[in-house]
């Protein structure tokens, strides 16, 4: 009896064949894009460093020309008058930091405290207090005030001493702000 193949015998028999295809649509798809990134490249390389370079040259040369329109005497005014300015801007903001801390004095105040001599350092923020209590008690509960308070960062107490004549005792306090 002869043996007859089938159809899927035959196909098995042969073997798989794969086909090999390249991803041509990446391939494109990566080739503009590099393509894009050189041109790029070569348009700001050959084109917009050379303006900017350019733009760069025209301002100096404003620039020099302006320096030269102005005289010597015209250039030292205007210097006087920015530190004036500098000055006056610095003087302003002490002001402002000065008003701040005699707010923060009436707030703060014992009342049983005199306050004699004041002194604030605006750079450092420190402000020297002297004055006058009725006991040491009262100083004790102003240092406590001043402790307490948020805008204070310390608080030191640097002298005081019993004073027969007021019936109480003087004090120097020196505080440093935050």
């Amino acid at each position: 009896m002869p043996y007859t193949r089938s159809l899927l015998e035959e196909e098995l028999k042969r073997g798989e064949r794969l086909q090999v295809v390249l991803p041509w649509k990446l391939f494109s798809l990566s080739f503009f894009i590099f393509i894009g990134a050189i041109v790029v490249y070569l348009g700001m390389n050959f084109g917009y460093v050379p303006y900017l370079n350019t733009q760069i040259k025209n301002i100096d040369k404003d620039i020099e020309s302006l320096s030269q329109s102005v005289g010597e005497q015209e250039k030292n005014e205007l210097i006087n008058f920015y530190s004036q300015l500098v000055n006056i801007n610095k003087l302003i903001d002490s002001q402002a930091k000065a008003s701040a801390v005699l707010s923060f004095l009436e707030k703060n105040t014992h009342k049983k405290v005199r306050y004699t001599s004041l002194a604030f350092d605006a750079k450092s923020d420190e402000l020297r207090i002297s004055g006058v209590a009725s006991s040491y008690e009262v100083i004790s509960e102003q240092l406590n005030i001043f402790s307490q308070a948020p805008e204070v960062e310390s608080v030191f107490l640097d002298s005081s001493a019993s004073d027969k004549e007021i019936k109480g005792a003087r004090f120097e306090i020196r505080l440093r702000f935050l």
